[in-house]
């Protein structure tokens, strides 16, 4: 994650580098905890490129999500008009044009994209010589952008591929990743690196436990932060932290496979009933169904599995060779690995729900025993879940490629990029 640079950090860094310091330090505090009377009332400007509610022109693209791997950049595009092909930069009040604000255009011109089309929602996919347009339901334009700056486009729900678009993909060298509605990876299509042989070289050569335990020293160190992100900071909760940001220290050691395993459990013993506490917690048990918290855990778990499988055959992993989890007939062991950190995303989101009413009893039913999502209330499910998730998706891309890159250079251990939760 080291050698990424976020877009708006090119800004602040060149208007004062302690900034982003700052930003990170506060980060996840409210803004009001840090922020003047002035950055406020430039955030709640903000709020309508943020939620997409800035313009209802078809040709005004808002909020859009660039990266590019050439440059090690990733951020979001403000404003971009179409129609006159002009990247905007919102800004509050402009008295004079800082080297900052141009960099910042700059590094969202480089970059290159990944987009996502919901289907099921009514998006519609077309080119336009070489470029990709989609369009919403009322055809709107989310997203249009020449073919070159395009990385990854994830088809969410059913669509008709023609070999037109097949062509331009392998032409453009983008990839075309196909999946249910709960991100499940059918088919990818167009540009990958399936033909990688030297990373499936270093992947079947390795056989050491380090980065299986500082994987799950990051998640450890997620669930202490999902945790430090709760309203209520009760002494129980207080006192989980305590003992999670205890047991990340235990894992700075050289450990065998079982002692990280039970470290690994003594955390989700602390963890579980703490980040649930808002209801009668009963323990986790994975594909039991046995309340209905932990079916949409399950829920979640599977469609985060889905992302991240989506991204790792890009890359031409063997994703059924983990490099902690063990190696089971058909079990895409290096997947259950890599989402490991990112699991507390599901935590809290579920907390958060149940916490709204979003997520409750009443909408399950229980058969033999075994608790199940009533059918209609499938889709209310799935878009809370996949918000969480997709509000994530760039740091999930980038953590993914940063870990291509090290285990490609065969770094050192303490070189593993890490994934941090908001």
């Amino acid at each position: 994650m080291d050698d990424v640079i976020i877009i708006s950090n090119l800004n602040d860094f060149i208007f004062c580098p302690a900034s982003i310091y700052f930003h990170k330090l506060y980060g996840s505090e409210d803004i009001l905890m840090y922020q003047t009377a002035y950055q406020i009332d430039g955030t709640k400007a903000h709020e309508a490129v943020d939620n997409n509610t800035y313009s209802t022109k078809k040709s005004i693209i808002t909020s859009l999500d660039v990266y590019s791997e050439k440059y090690g950049l990733f951020g979001k595009i403000d404003i971009f008009d179409s129609d006159r092909k002009l990247l905007i930069e919102r800004k509050k009040h402009v008295a004079k044009i800082y080297d900052g604000y141009v960099f910042q255009l700059y590094a969202q011109y480089y970059a290159k994209q990944i987009i996502f089309l919901f289907t099921h929602q009514g998006d519609k996919l077309s080119f336009s010589n070489d470029n990709i347009v989609v369009k919403d339901k009322d055809g709107k334009i989310k997203h249009q952008s020449t073919c070159y700056q395009l990385f990854m486009i994830c088809i969410v729900g059913n669509i008709s591929i023609t070999s037109g678009i097949i062509q331009r993909s392998k032409k453009f060298g983008f990839s075309i990743c196909l999946m249910s509605t709960t991100f499940r990876v059918y088919e990818i299509l167009g540009a990958r690196m399936e033909g990688n042989t030297l990373l499936r070289i270093h992947q079947y050569e390795y056989s050491e436990n380090d980065i299986g335990r500082k994987i799950e020293q990051n998640k450890i160190k997620n669930q202490a932060q999902a945790l430090r992100n709760t309203r209520r900071r009760t002494d129980y909760i207080k006192e989980g932290i305590t003992l999670l940001d205890d047991m990340t220290r235990l894992l700075d050691n050289e450990l065998d496979y079982l002692e990280i395993m039970g470290i690994e459990g003594n955390a989700a013993r602390v963890y579980f009933p703490r980040i649930f506490d808002n209801v009668n917690w009963n323990g986790r048990k994975p594909r039991v169904k046995n309340d209905y918290v932990n079916v949409t855990l399950d829920i979640g778990y599977t469609m985060l599995f889905n992302l991240v499988d989506a991204i790792l055959q890009i890359y031409g992993f063997d994703t059924y060779y983990g490099v902690f989890h063990r190696c089971f007939y058909m079990r895409k062991s290096l997947v259950c690995d890599i989402m490991e950190p990112m699991r507390p995303i599901i935590d809290y989101e579920i907390r958060k729900a149940i916490n709204l009413g979003q997520c409750k009893r009443e909408d399950f039913e229980v058969y033999d025993n075994r608790w199940c999502l009533s059918y209609k209330n499938n889709v209310s499910y799935i878009q809370f879940l996949m918000k969480a998730i997709l509000d994530y998706k760039d740091d999930i891309f980038i953590y993914i490629q940063s870990y291509y890159r090290y285990f490609m250079k065969r770094k050192s251990v303490g070189e593993l990029p890490v994934f941090k939760l908001h």
